[in-house]
């Protein structure tokens, strides 16, 4: 499976995840393997990168049974909160909020 280079190490851990989960699993079962994954990067503080937003966003999985949103505010608050990194969309007056 050709992919694009990742441009940080979080996001390379996303692309292997994404690859790695069998298609024919379920919903459910996939979002959540996604979602570990993703937790596991921002608590292992890996490198995100600000640029990554658009790698993030193609990761996006919506179903019938589930969402995972890799933009989701938590994520961010979980990488300030284990003095990590996360790319993160939102108005700066919400993105300061979370930092201090």
């Amino acid at each position: 499976m050709a992919t694009a280079k990742a441009s940080s190490a979080g996001v390379a851990l996303g692309q292997v995840a994404v690859a790695a989960v069998l298609q024919s699993r379920g919903d459910r079962e996939r979002i959540a393997a996604m979602d570990y994954a993703r937790t596991l990067a921002v608590k292992n503080r890996f490198a995100f990168d600000k640029l990554d937003v658009l790698s993030l966003e193609r990761m996006c999985i919506r179903t019938c049974v589930g969402v995972l949103r890799p933009l989701e505010d938590h994520y961010c608050l979980l990488a300030c909160l284990s003095r990590g990194t996360y790319a993160h969309v939102g108005s700066p007056r919400r993105t300061s909020s979370l930092i201090k």
